[in-house]
């Protein structure tokens, strides 16, 4: 009876542990928008994920949701609006498109029932963060940001605008970055 205790403590330890390690890919609707997310993990620990421009979860997050701790850390990564698989619709910038951003990624964390969590956000996923905090304090533990502006002037607005008018002339799913990267790939072989 003894051995039996045992082996079933070893296959619930065994799967909880299985289970910490997958990652789970789900759609979320949230003010108005179907939003990809992908969590991974079990720790007590939350953190949200947030990409740069034209980026998305997986092109900008893959090696953080296969390799940080997924027993210290519950991984939420998004692909932001207009971004990766939450389109439609197309990305746009309005005049308050980070702030949009930032009540689009809180309101994700909410419906998932993950009230307080950290963010960790590059480039535009950083400025996201950054305005996602100073409007939720309460709900953010902590923050990592880089790469990321403190303000946007009108003229890098038009720049994000003339890059998503290229961006979505383009088949859904072919990013801006992908010739940088061809290329970069072809000159390292």
């Amino acid at each position: 009876q003894m051995v039996n205790l045992l082996y079933i403590l070893f296959v619930f330890l065994h799967s909880s542990s299985l289970l910490c390690s997958l990652c789970v890919s789900g759609q979320m609707s949230v003010n108005g928008v179907d939003l990809l997310y992908q969590r991974t993990g079990g720790g007590k620990h939350t953190v949200l994920l947030l990409p740069g421009a034209l980026g998305n979860a997986q092109t900008d997050f893959a090696p953080q949701l296969e390799k940080l701790d997924k027993q210290r850390f519950t991984l939420v990564a998004l692909d932001p609006r207009g971004y990766g698989c939450s389109r439609p619709p197309d990305r746009d910038f309005p005049p308050d498109f980070f702030h949009r951003d930032a009540k689009d990624a809180v309101d994700l964390m909410q419906a998932l029932g993950l009230r307080r969590f950290s963010l960790l956000g590059w480039s535009d996923g950083g400025i996201t963060a950054l305005i996602a905090a100073t409007l939720n304090p309460a709900l953010v533990q902590k923050m990592v940001v880089w790469g990321s502006n403190a303000y946007v002037s009108q003229e890098d607005v038009q720049i994000y605008q003339c890059e998503t008018e290229r961006e979505n002339s383009r088949a859904y799913g072919v990013s801006l970055g992908w010739p940088i990267i061809s290329e970069f790939k072809r000159k390292r072989q």
